[in-house]
């Protein structure tokens, strides 16, 4: 088994119910089609905090790119800059899979859902998304919002 997926196993079956980010009701002209078992659930909730932990390193890179503009020959910035790059594309690399996972394991668990844009609302229900929505790119600026 690889380092990632043990990585997975470990932090998903470790992760606590009270990570679970803030989720929107289910909104008029969504069609409920089930609910995230326990396992989905971890699954997204895990997706959840390293979304945070990624947001948290752009911020870190802000704060390090600030001082780099004021003083750029700061070698010690510079090192801590290179390092910060580096833990943050693996972190996105790891994000990035953990999200497809998530989403391609709920299209699976859920195999009668037509194609077109899902969601998660309230309580771990799994939604078709109304006709004509934005789709998870508002959603996310919504979840943003209150995380922010």
């Amino acid at each position: 088994m690889t380092r990632f997926l043990k990585l997975l196993l470990d932090e998903s079956s470790k992760v606590p119910s009270s990570e679970m980010p803030p989720l929107i009701p289910v909104d008029e002209g969504e069609t409920v089609v089930g609910k995230l078992d326990a396992d989905l659930l971890q699954l997204y909730i895990l997706r959840a905090v390293w979304h945070k932990r990624l947001l948290k390193l752009l911020n870190e890179h802000e704060h390090i790119h600030v001082d780099l503009r004021a003083n750029p020959e700061d070698q010690d910035k510079k090192r801590e800059h290179e390092s910060l790059l580096r833990r943050y594309a693996v972190l996105d690399n790891q994000y990035d899979a953990v999200d497809r996972l998530f989403w391609a394991s709920v299209r699976t668990e859920f195999h009668d859902i037509p194609a077109g844009d899902i969601g998660i609302r309230q309580d771990g229900k799994v939604v078709i998304l109304k006709p004509g929505s934005e789709g998870p790119g508002l959603v996310m600026l919504q979840l943003l919002r209150h995380v922010l």
